[in-house]
């Protein structure tokens, strides 16, 4: 199994810049490098979106962990996020998987249609 992790904010930073392998050792550079990051104010969704489509063309799933709706970027509006991702997405096949925390409801149907619209699936976290 492989794996990567982008944070986003403002912009979306990558720990690494290609899928890695899951072992102890990578998992544990990951853990801390999820511990090293603040808390940003902005949410970036389109710009994380749009670099998960380009990433390393092995990648299968992507996982987007959320507290807010889009906030800052090319667009912050969720249809046109939607319709562009999911358009891009037919050439990727990437299956989207969203969770939410504590996010509103326009936000939670926003994740759940990027969910659906892709194969992956929607989770709610309070």
């Amino acid at each position: 199994t492989e794996f990567a992790l982008m944070f986003y904010e403002t912009g979306a930073r990558l720990w690494r810049n290609e899928l890695v392998l899951a072992s102890e050792s990578n998992k544990l550079e990951a853990i801390a490098f999820i511990r090293r990051l603040g808390y940003g104010d902005r949410t970036n969704t389109y710009g994380a979106l749009r670099e998960s489509l380009a990433f390393d063309n092995d990648l299968e799933s992507v996982f987007m962990l959320t507290d807010g709706r889009p906030t800052i970027g090319a667009t912050v509006e969720p249809a046109k996020i939607l319709a562009d991702i999911l358009g891009r997405n037919h050439f990727r096949h990437l299956n989207f998987n969203t969770i939410g925390i504590a996010v509103n409801p326009n936000t939670e149907a926003f994740l759940k249609q990027l969910a659906d619209g892709s194969g992956g699936e929607y989770r709610r976290a309070l």
